[in-house]
């Protein structure tokens, strides 16, 4: 029975000796400690008397990952497919709206062409342009004066409504204080008519109070009074508004004038049109059309000028030069050919039917959470012995991050140690000197078992890979880290049993106590 807290045993041992300490999942992350295995590492604590629930559902996130990228990937695919088809769709429709008014144009410009030879027409054609274009200065114009117009106009309606409403009140304040001076009178008039004043009851509002006449009287003209200064307070909210008024009339005037100027400019020209187009009807009607000509229906025909017509007709192939319909999609002899987007349409739509299984996200919504749930314990976790391992290796002027990482098809997860030397240097673990590797080693372990709640821990070099087990090393590493096990709450209650290989003590360690084992 070991009863000190700190033991060292030194002898020629070999591993059988210590194999009931063994433990094969630390063991397999002590080889890898350049990329330890999630799943070794989780083996460790799973095995623990510590409580450390069904980690393993952790190992499914890549699994997850996977799935919902390949999923999202080709449900981005399609929707890929089904954007192009709609704007494909859209670039016909549009492509077949602006071929057909191209048609009527063209159309128009020969009419136009024939009618400008007709001097008549031409003449009748001109001036209705003229007309039309005076109307569109004009709307200009009329824009331009509008919003002050409106604005002031809007100002001075608001402020009459004002008046009005003030006046309303007036009117009603008038009948209350004339009730009021009614009922003084009354009561004036019952007194002169009793030869002793006898105090009367309260008006509604005066319940169980009796008042006298005076005192009645008194409040009445009070309430007067302040209908009065309410009237007075009105009629000068009225005279400041008329002030308003009267401020913004001028301008308004101005404004109103100019408006109705062009609002009545605007309804001349358009009744002038007006008796032109229907002279220009009886014109056409009397106007035999060249031959091949579609005549349209003389209602609806309106004749512009040539160049508007043609300035209309480049604006439209300038349209049709910037739409871009796949070759297979356009048909030049007939634009209206839907057939090709109706079967791809078809074609998409039994795809997501027969692969609904790649496409749809099944994953129930707890599965999830609880995958995530478990993998934030397992970074917590980790954490926690990348805290502990820090506290021994600043020792040693180390620092350590634990980082977790996929292997390169994604599929399994890592741990990656990255240290920073001298708080600037950043290694990994093939980089570390020989004492270093060691130094680190033995930290792992160390801490593993504490946070697998050992309250006696025992560890031996030959757990150790034999390619960084020195023993001058393992030395220098003990006196390091024992005195941490006396001096930090955490560390505290641990017991540490060193059974050491093939080492020989050059002089004695503080607080340890040492059995050496002879060989027999």
């Amino acid at each position: 029975m070991i009863n000190d807290r700190f033991t060292l045993i030194l002898g020629k041992l070999k591993k059988n000796d210590i194999a009931s300490y063994a433990n094969t999942s630390l063991q397999k992350c002590l080889k890898q400690l350049n990329c330890i295995s999630i799943e070794n590492f989780i083996d460790i604590f799973n095995k623990s008397k510590a409580q450390y629930p069904n980690l393993k559902k952790a190992l499914d996130l890549p699994h997850y990952l996977i799935t919902y990228s390949q999923k999202s990937k080709r449900n981005s695919e399609i929707i890929y497919q089904l954007y192009s088809v709609h704007v494909n769709f859209n670039n016909l429709v549009k492509l077949n709206s602006l071929l057909t008014r191209k048609q009527k144009l063209l159309n128009e410009l020969e009419i136009s062409k024939f009618y400008e030879k007709e001097s008549a027409i031409s003449t009748i054609t001109e001036l209705i342009n003229n007309l039309e274009e005076n109307i569109k200065n004009n709307r200009k114009k009329l824009t331009y004066f509008e919003e002050d117009y409106l604005k002031r106009k809007n100002q001075i309606d608001s402020l009459k409504e004002e008046i009005s409403e003030a006046l309303n009140q007036i009117t009603k304040l008038n009948q209350k204080k004339k009730s009021y001076f009614s009922e003084i009178n009354r009561i004036t008039r019952h007194m002169e008519n009793r030869t002793e004043e006898k105090p009367e009851k309260k008006n509604i509002g005066e319940k169980g109070e009796n008042v006298p006449n005076s005192e009645r009287i008194k409040r009445l003209q009070i309430n007067a009074r302040e209908k009065q200064h309410q009237i007075n307070q009105l009629r000068a909210k009225i005279e400041e508004k008329k002030s308003k008024i009267a401020r913004f009339e001028p301008q308004f005037k101005i404004f109103e004038k100019d408006h109705n100027k062009i609002m009545s400019l605007i309804q001349n020209d358009k009744a002038r049109i007006k008796q032109l187009k229907e002279k220009l009807k009886n014109e056409i009607q009397e106007t035999k059309l060249p031959l091949g000509l579609d005549t349209q229906n003389l209602e609806e025909i309106n004749i512009r000028s040539k160049k508007e017509i043609e300035t209309e007709i480049t604006l439209i192939e300038r349209k049709l030069a910037q739409i871009e319909v796949p070759k297979d999609y356009y048909n030049p002899k007939n634009p209206q050919d839907f057939s090709k987007i109706k079967s791809e349409i078809l074609e998409l739509k039994n795809k997501m039917k027969s692969k609904k299984d790649q496409i749809h996200i099944t994953d129930s919504k707890k599965e999830i959470l609880l995958i995530i749930q478990k993998f934030e314990f397992l970074e917590n976790l980790l954490k926690k012995v990348e805290t502990l391992v820090n506290l021994f290796l600043k020792e040693i002027n180390l620092d350590s991050q634990f980082l977790i990482t996929f292997n390169d098809d994604k599929k399994n997860l890592f741990i990656e140690i990255i240290f920073t030397r001298n708080e600037k240097e950043r290694i990994k673990f093939e980089n570390l000197t020989t004492p270093e590797k060691v130094f680190f080693a033995i930290v792992f372990y160390l801490s593993i078992k504490v946070l697998n709640d050992a309250k006696y821990v025992v560890f031996s070099n030959l757990l150790i890979p034999e390619s960084f087990n020195k023993r001058g090393s393992t030395e220098r590493a003990i006196r390091k880290i024992l005195p941490l096990f006396s001096k930090e709450a955490l560390l505290s209650e641990i017991n540490l049993i060193f059974i050491i290989s093939n080492l020989d003590i050059n002089s004695d360690i503080n607080n340890l106590k040492l059995i050496k084992i002879e060989e027999s």
